[in-house]
């Protein structure tokens, strides 16, 4: 069980960091599918990217150069610290929907 979460997670948190926003909500409850839409789901994850940023000092909001973990786990770089922004690891987030 414990690994059927593990998978689970890793699967959502993948679609999540690709901006499958159809892919993540697919994966709801039927109950919660049918309260939101996926562009609910991509303001929620958007939003609380958005503050998690905005908390650590970070005014522009990003997204992984590498979206698959395990590529990114075989990437041997050091991440930017607070003294130096230095944004290497990470793509300038582009919206996917003009609005």
């Amino acid at each position: 069980m414990e690994d059927d979460i593990r998978a689970f997670g890793i699967d959502l948190g993948q679609k999540a960091i690709k901006r499958d926003w159809p892919g993540v909500h697919e994966m709801l409850a039927p109950w919660l599918r049918s309260k939101l839409t996926p562009d609910d789901i991509r303001i929620f994850f958007e939003d609380s990217y958005r503050q998690m940023l905005k908390e650590n000092g970070i005014a522009d909001m990003y997204y992984p150069e590498y979206p698959d973990p395990k590529s990114a786990a075989m990437i041997s770089r050091t991440p930017p610290n607070s003294a130096s922004r230095s944004h290497s690891w990470a793509v300038k987030y582009v919206p996917s929907h003009p609005n």
